[in-house]
């Protein structure tokens, strides 16, 4: 009689098990702490280790936190022929397949794998990458599979790191908490598998004070950790933004009662963004309507603009002013720069670009005073509405806590970035809720003196007005005028 072979390790009966037998090209298995993912990872690299070509990449975000993972696979894989070759960081089994360890941080670190062909690759605690553009670029690595090998990405991930948000809009909003795929645009699967600590009988048996640590959390910590709930708010850079409390009816015309002005992000090789902005008489600010575009010289993106304003009765001359970024600036003489800029170019078509306010923290913050007051929305137009969700998937920077996190564009495609929210936080900032600084009794009396000293001019400190356009001083730099 045979002797029967030693289980090297058995799924646990549920996530874990419908987890490894999904037949989705792309699926996340996420949810909260001790859920059993990391085990999950390195026990879907073996399906295929008796076929001669097969090849895995296992992955953490750095080497120091790859090893544990490396640790777990010692336990496991030489209980089934692999045998680990120290100098390359994998295993080889005697089929000639291969599970190799690696680490990938940011986007350039996918460069150390371009070229490779994987048919499994798994990323351990993929909620580390702020970036879903790196995800997407070691997916590119998944081809040419042997015969009977079926291409798999798999990743786990628990809530609240930097990569909440991509991560919440790439699986946990469309996909079925059942485990059921749904197909993407080109046709490819993907899946999302929920999971949480109750999940896991080996740590309910064997740490159950684990479990009672987890209980014990603040609330928002632990609905993150012990019950996956990916719809809290650590981690997110706009926690009360929704489309219930912050989106209304698309108009079809301005009240004549709005103070009307835009705001715009000039690119070329990544998107540009010109938001159509209006201040109603009760302090409230609107977002009417937004476009962008990318690869567009400056006559192209003033007509798109231009169209943008057409829809609503408007003209260039009708905007109060319109608050753009620092990077098309006037002028830049000690650089020996004597041509036109790129707002002088905008000028030539009408339309006058004065310089925002591009403090990034005080930005956010204002921007987060105007949503929890409910004093900013947005019409739901195409445009506004995938602004909206960019801003939902953004996280605080774990680096600058009282920042968002910056994401950066994908240089080849354009896509990404954060160029709506930016544009969005420029406009904000032309119309700050804190209107001025605090100002000393003496401050006041020598208002008083120069304003009757100085009939024909205006004090120099006062009620916030709006910023005088560039045009009418000559100065590129933001003026505000000023009342008593």
């Amino acid at each position: 009689m045979a002797k029967p072979l030693a289980v090297a390790w058995q799924p646990h009966p549920g996530p874990q098990t419908a987890y490894l037998a999904s037949p989705a090209r792309e699926v996340l298995y996420g949810g909260s702490r001790s859920g059993g993912k990391s085990a999950c990872a390195l026990a879907g690299a073996l399906r295929y280790v008796h076929i001669t070509g097969y090849r895995a990449l296992i992955l953490r975000r750095t080497f120091p936190e790859l090893r544990e993972l490396m640790d777990r696979a010692h336990e496991i894989y030489p209980q089934t022929g692999g045998s680990y070759i120290a100098s390359e960081k994998r295993w080889k089994w005697g089929s000639g397949a291969m599970v190799e360890f690696g680490y990938c941080e940011t986007h350039a670190d996918t460069m150390q794998y371009q070229g490779q062909e994987y048919h499994y690759i798994a990323f351990d605690e993929i909620g580390n990458l702020p970036e879903e553009r790196t995800w997407l670029a070691l997916m590119g690595n998944l081809r040419n599979p042997p015969a009977g090998v079926t291409l798999m990405a798999r990743c786990t991930a628990n809530p609240g790191g930097p990569g909440h948000g991509w991560l919440r809009k790439r699986f946990i909003l469309p996909c079925p908490k059942t485990g059921r795929e749904i197909y993407d645009a080109q046709g490819n699967t993907r899946a999302f598998f929920p999971a949480t600590v109750y999940d896991n009988p080996t740590i309910l048996q064997n740490d159950p004070a684990y479990v009672q640590y987890l209980e014990a959390l603040p609330e928002v910590m632990r609905q993150q950790w012990l019950f996956g709930n990916w719809e809290v708010g650590t981690g997110l850079a706009f926690e009360n933004l929704t489309e219930t409390s912050h989106m209304e009816p698309r108009i079809d015309s301005v009240s004549p009662h709005w103070h009307v002005f835009g705001s715009f992000d000039w690119g070329f090789g990544h998107r540009w963004a010109f938001l159509l902005m209006a201040m109603r008489p009760n302090g409230s600010l609107v977002v009417i309507d937004s476009v962008m575009g990318r690869r567009q010289i400056p006559s192209e993106i003033a007509d798109r603009v231009g169209e943008l304003l057409r829809l609503y009765g408007l003209r260039f001359v009708d905007l109060a002013y319109t608050v753009s970024g620092s990077d098309q600036k006037t002028e830049d003489r000690a650089r020996g720069n004597w041509g036109p800029s790129i707002r002088e170019q905008f000028a030539g078509y009408g339309w006058f670009l004065i310089q925002a306010d591009q403090a990034r923290v005080a930005g956010y913050q204002n921007l987060l005073m105007y949503l929890h007051t409910k004093r900013l929305t947005f019409c739901r137009t195409p445009v506004n509405r995938r602004g909206v969700d960019q801003m939902m998937s953004m996280v605080v920077d774990p680096d600058s806590p009282n920042d968002i996190l910056k994401v950066n564009v994908n240089e080849a495609t354009g896509d990404g970035g954060d160029d709506w929210v930016d544009t969005l936080r420029y406009g904000c900032m032309s119309r700050p809720m804190q209107k001025v600084m605090p100002v000393s009794p003496m401050d006041r009396i020598n208002q008083l003196r120069y304003a009757k000293a100085n009939p024909e001019e205006r004090p120099a400190f006062g009620k916030y007005v709006n910023p005088k356009p560039a045009y009418l001083t000559g100065d590129t730099r933001m003026k505000t005028e000023t009342i008593t």
